[in-house]
C-alpha cells in the first residue's frame, strides 16, 4: 500500500509506506562518513534518517546530502522512507561499512544489478519483503563477493532475466532457496565460487542460452536437484571444480553444443544419469579428472568433433562404453590417466586426425582393439605407460609422421601384430617408441627387415627399447636403414 508524504516530497509524489533499512559500521571503511550508493538514471525522493539524530531529503543521485559525516564513528541504522529505485555499490564507496540490510521496506527498486557487488561484510538481508525485487529485470553482480552472506530469501524473481555473476564468491552461503529462473536468459557465473554451498535445489531455466561456469568450484555441494536447461548451448566449465558432488542428477539439456570442463574436477562423482549431449560438438576436458567416476553411460556423442582431454584423469573407470564417435576428428589426451581401465571398445575412429597421448598411462589395459587409424598422422605417446598390454594389434600407419615414445614404458609389451607390414613411408621420428619395451627377436626383426623394404624417409630416429634382433636378414636391414637412409636406431643389439 502506498501513501503520500507531503513533507520534504514534490508535490503529488507517491513513495512507499515502509522504508528501507540498513545497518552500518562506519569503522569497517574509512572516515567517519557513509555515502548513499545511489545510480545516474533512476527516480530518487525519498528522506534519509542518517541514526544520529540528523536526516536529510534526497531527490537527486548525486546530490551532497547523500554523503554523511558521522560525528563519531560506530555502528549507525540507516532508515530510508520514499521513492529509492535503484542501489549500485558497484565494488565501490562505503561497501566495506555495510553489515545488514534490515529491512528491504517498499522503496520502489527498479535496479538492483550492481547493487551489493563488494559487499563483504554484509552478513544478511532481511525477508520482510519477497517481492522487493518485482519490478527488476537484472541481478546481474547484485550480491557478487558477499563472501560474509549467510542466506538468501526466497525473493519473487518470476521477471528476472539476467542472473549473470549474481551470487559468485558467496562463500558462506550453505543452501540457497528454489527461487525463479523460468525468465532466465543467462545464467554466467551466477553461483561460481559459492564454495560453502552443500546443496543446490531443482532449476528450470528453459530460455537460458548461457551456463557457463554456473556452479564453478562450488566444492563443497555434494547433491544438485533435477535440471531443466533445454535453451542452453554454452556448459563451458558449469560444474567444474564441484569436488563433493557425489551423482549427477536427470537433466535435460538438449541444445548443449559446448560441453568443455563441464564436469573437470569432479573429483567425487561416482555415477552420471544419461543425459541428452546429442547437439553436442566439443567435449574438451568434459570430464578431467572425475577421479571417482566408475562407468559412463552410453551418451550420445553424434554429433562430437573434439575429444581433447574428455576423459583425462578418470583413474577409477574401469571401462569405456561404445560411444558414436564417427564425427570425431581430435583424440588428444583423451583418456590419459584412466589407469584402472583394463578394456577398451572398438570406437569409430577413421576421421580422427590425432591420438596423441590418447591413451597415457592406462597401466591396466590388458588388450586394445584394432582401431581404424587411416586419418591419423601422429602417434606420439600415445601408448605410452600401458604396462598390462602384451600384445598389439595391427593399425593403419600410413599417415603417420611421429612415433614418439608411443609405446614407451610398455614394458609387458612383447608383440606388435604385423609389425613389419606398417606403411611408414611417411615417418619423420620414432624416437623412443619402445623405451623399456622388448619385444621378441623375431616381432623386432620382422620390424626392420619390413621398413628397410619401403621408401622410407633419410634422419629417422628409432628406439626399439631393449628389444634385439637375428642374424641374417634383420642384421643386414638395420644397417641398410643406418647406411642407406642415415637413420638412428637404439635397441638391445643383436640376439
Amino acid at each position: 500500500m502506498f501513501t503520500t508524504y507531503p513533507i520534504g516530497m514534490l508535490s503529488g509524489e507517491t513513495i512507499a509506506a515502509l522504508p528501507f533499512k540498513i545497518t552500518i559500521d562506519t569503522s569497517l571503511g574509512t572516515g567517519s562518513t557513509f555515502q548513499l550508493p545511489l545510480r545516474s538514471g533512476y527516480t530518487y525522493n525519498f528522506v534519509v534518517d542518517w541514526g544520529d539524530s540528523n536526516s536529510d531529503t534526497i531527490t537527486t543521485w548525486n546530490q551532497a546530502e547523500t554523503n554523511h559525516t558521522y560525528s563519531s564513528g560506530g555502528i549507525y541504522q540507516i532508515e530510508i522512507t520514499g521513492v529509492m529505485q535503484a542501489w549500485y555499490f558497484n565494488n565501490g564507496g562505503d561497501k566495506l561499512k555495510l553489515t545488514s540490510v534490515d529491512l528491504l521496506g517498499e522503496v520502489g527498486f527498479t535496479a538492483i544489478d550492481f547493487g551489493f557487488f563488494g559487499c563483504s561484510n554484509l552478513t544478511t538481508i532481511a525477508s520482510d519483503n519477497l517481492n522487493a525485487f518485482i519490478n527488476c529485470t537484472s541481478f546481474e553482480r547484485a550480491w557478487l563477493n558477499c563472501t560474509s552472506l549467510t542466506s538468501y530469501p526466497l525473493f519473487d524473481t518470476s521477471n528476472i532475466t539476467n542472473f549473470d555473476t549474481s551470487f559468485q564468491g558467496c562463500t558462506s552461503l550453505t543452501a540457497f532457496p528454489l527461487i525463479d529462473t523460468t525468465a532466465a536468459t543467462t545464467l554466467l557465473r551466477t553461483w561460481s565460487g559459492c564454495s560453502g554451498l552443500l546443496s543446490f535445489p531443482a532449476i528450470v531455466a528453459n530460455l537460458a542460452t548461457t551456463v557457463a561456469q554456473t556452479w564453478q568450484n562450488c566444492s563443497s555441494m555434494s547433491t544438485f536437484g533435477a535440471i531443466s536447461l533445454t535453451n542452453a548451448t554454452n556448459f563451458n566449465l558449469t560444474w567444474s571444480g564441484c569436488s563433493s558432488l557425489l551423482t549427477f542428477p536427470l537433466a535435460t539439456f538438449g541444445s548443449a553444443l559446448l560441453l568443455t570442463s563441464t564436469w573437470a574436477g569432479c573429483s567425487d562423482m561416482t555415477a552420471f544419469n544419461l543425459v541428452d549431449t546429442s547437439s553436442a560438438t566439443n567435449f574438451t576436458s568434459a570430464f578431467s579428472g572425475c577421479s571417482s567416476l566408475i562407468s559412463l553411460p552410453l551418451i550420445n556423442t553424434s554429433s562430437a568433433t573434439n575429444f581433447t582431454r574428455a576423459w583425462e584423469g578418470c583413474s577409477d573407470l574401469t571401462s569405456f562404453p561404445l560411444l558414436n564417435t564417427t564425427n570425431v576428428t581430435t583424440m588428444f589426451y583423451t583418456w590419459l590417466g584412466c589407469s584402472s581401465m583394463v578394456t577398451f571398445s572398438l570406437i569409430d575412429t577413421s576421421n580422427v586426425t590425432t591420438i596423441e597421448r590418447a591413451w597415457l598411462n592406462c597401466s591396466s589395459l590388458t588388450s586394445f582393439p584394432a582401431l581404424d587409424t587411416s586419418s591419423c598422422i601422429t602417434f606420439d605417446l600415445s601408448w605410452q605407460g600401458c604396462s598390462s598390454i602384451v600384445t598389439f594389434p595391427e593399425l593403419d600407419s600410413t599417415l603417420v609422421t611421429t612415433f614418439r615414445q608411443a609405446w614407451n614404458n610398455c614394458t609387458s609389451l612383447t608383440t606388435v601384430t604385423n609389425i613389419g607390414s606398417w606403411v611408414v613411408t611417411a615417418l619423420t621420428t620414432a624416437s623412443n617408441a619402445f623405451g623399456g619395451v622388448t619385444l621378441t627377436t623375431t616381432n623386432y626383426s620382422n620390424l626392420l627387415i619390413g621398413w628397410e623394404a619401403q621408401s622410407v624417409l633419410d634422419n629417422v630416429l628409432l628406439g626399439g627399447g631393449n628389444s634385439q634382433y637375428s642374424v641374417g636378414a634383420a642384421t643386414t636391414a638395420r644397417a641398410d636403414l643406418i647406411a642407406d637412409h642415415t637413420w638412428n636406431i637404439s635397441d638391445g643389439g643383436q640376439a
